[in-house]
């Protein structure tokens, strides 16, 4: 077969790593099909064996060492179809890089239209995804539905970096081109709303950090007095709004309404007994949720007004009678028969719909999550059962991480039996956590020293970190973004253990890393 002629390689080239873009966070399958046709127009590109050799370079296997980790961890694998199976799972993060890294370099156009079409599909995904889930769940409050294609927080990743593209091409590097930056300005407004939307906190504290640091570098760089107020004006309101929400929260949990133990009245207005829970102090808009509990008029009320019944489930598939009771406390109501003939119809359906709070009504509120967030938390340190609350059964598959790495400390214990590992020791700490919510850490630095040890994660770490030195790219904008997205959600995901979270890493990894001309430099005008 002739070689291709250079300028029909590199446009071949181009759009295959244009569809991949596109498709990465829509259809896993898509992205297969272009790492096979990028691959076959690597071996393909002209002059192929010179160019490769001259193009090589240490970084892009520094880059893939998780890769290189699997691989040496197999001779001493109990089970060497699972290791296998990582190795598969980890194999983009060797081929991407490679075959990008030894490609034509993408000019700074190049790269500006790459990432145009990225932010175009982002936009039009998350559209898609908004109109799906408020036409199939329009009754269902669990907003992590919303990413149809992947978990809402992986989904929130490649948002940010959408967002920044779009930040840096209309802020830092203006062409001036007024359809385009048209086009990036109703992009970024609309990609800010849904990160909102979305409820990820991890996105949204990934997008704050981001932001704060490049505004701080800014007011570090910038010599116009003026632009320095104007900035520190600006972070001083926002960060000071965050911290009114969070003192607003936090208020909620602290400002306890409180009883008297000999003055509790013992007999609803009908007669009943009250019964009263004093261990279990969860909170619901500063009211005791398990205070003046009549369970016999609950049961007989409710099933009167509604087609739930008291001891089934809600629309969330949680227990109803829980969700009940919470949204009583939260109105600051007795959970007997007056209280349930208190509620609306709007606080009925409510109620059926899975809400436990009527603060929490609007779904799209990112203040609804944090509330709920902060509800977690403090259920579970009194003693509240964290099984399916995604916060604090976190706190609970950390735990069980940090049991197992005590024990293999320095090596792990490799890629195979890793989720019998975790069951076992799930079973030493004696969790609360019911066997179906028993899963891997949710820390992708805890995951790498289950698997791998500190020698691993020391390994990981430090390989990154000497790719961006060895390329020169600590000045980067791009990567200096790519870089704090990926360690902070490995903070709390474990980014790398997905199909999506891999495709992420190896592919905006290698673009940024390996696959430009320039560097998008983190600068200011001074700079």
């Amino acid at each position: 077969m002739r070689p291709l002629s250079s300028k029909l390689h590199f446009k071949l080239y181009f759009w295959s790593l244009v569809l991949f873009a596109m498709s990465i966070h829509w259809l896993h399958s898509m992205t297969v099909i272009m790492t096979v046709i990028i691959g076959v127009l690597w071996l393909f590109q002209p002059d192929f064996k010179s160019k490769v050799l001259q193009t090589i370079k240490p970084s892009i296997f520094l880059f893939a060492s998780i890769f290189f980790l699997s691989i040496f961890a197999i001779p001493f694998s109990k089970d060497i179809i699972e290791s296998l199976d990582f190795v598969k799972l980890m194999l983009p993060i060797l081929l991407l890089p490679l075959f990008i890294g030894t490609s034509p370099k993408l000019s700074k156009d190049s790269f500006a239209k790459l990432m145009y079409y990225y932010i175009f599909s982002t936009v039009i995904s998350s559209i898609f995804n908004l109109v799906y889930f408020s036409y199939t769940y329009s009754t269902i409050t669990d907003i992590r539905l919303i990413s149809f294609f992947m978990s809402h927080i992986r989904y929130s990743l490649f948002i940010n970096i959408a967002i920044f593209a779009c930040f840096y091409f209309l802020f830092i590097e203006n062409k001036k081109h007024r359809y385009i930056n048209l086009f990036l300005s109703i992009s970024l407004i609309w990609l800010l709303i849904f990160i909102f939307i979305l409820q990820s906190v991890t996105g949204v504290v990934i997008l704050f950090v981001i932001f704060f640091t490049i505004t701080c570098i800014k007011i570090f760089k910038s010599k116009q007095i003026y632009l320095r107020i104007i900035l520190i004006t600006c972070l001083l309101v926002v960060l000071s709004s965050i911290t009114w929400d969070f003192l607003h929260i936090i208020h909620e949990f602290t400002n306890v309404k409180k009883y008297d133990p000999s003055k509790l009245e013992k007999v609803t207005a009908y007669g009943n007994p009250y019964t009263y829970n004093a261990d279990l102090k969860v909170i619901e808009n500063g009211n005791y949720v398990f205070y003046y509990i009549c369970e016999q008029e609950l049961r007989e009320t409710w099933n009167s007004i509604s087609i739930y019944p008291y001891d089934g489930l809600d629309k969330k598939k949680e227990a109803l009678r829980s969700t009940l009771v919470r949204y009583l406390a939260s109105k600051n109501l007795r959970k007997d028969k007056n209280g349930i003939l208190a509620l609306t119809a709007n606080d009925i359906k409510n109620v059926e719909n899975g809400i436990p709070n009527y603060k929490l009504e609007n779904k799209f509120s990112i203040n609804t999550r944090i509330y709920q967030m902060a509800w977690e938390i403090d259920a579970y340190m009194h003693g509240f059962n964290p099984s399916g609350k995604s916060i604090s059964q976190r706190f609970e598959f950390w735990r069980c991480a940090v049991d197992v790495i005590s024990d293999n400390f320095f090596f792990g214990i490799g890629t195979s039996n890793v989720k019998k590992t975790l069951d076992e020791h799930y079973k030493k700490i004696e969790t609360r956590l019911i066997p179906e919510n028993r899963f891997f850490p949710h820390n992708q630095y805890l995951t790498i020293m289950v698997r791998f040890g500190f020698i691993g994660l020391l390994i990981f770490l430090v390989s990154l970190f000497t790719v961006i030195l060895y390329e020169k790219k600590q000045r980067d904008f791009f990567v200096y973004v790519f870089i704090l997205i990926i360690l902070m959600s490995m903070i709390n995901e474990d980014t790398l253990e997905t199909q999506y979270g891999v495709l992420l890493f190896a592919f905006w990894g290698a673009i940024f890393i390996f696959g430009r001309e320039n560097r998008e430099v983190l600068k200011t005008e001074n700079s």
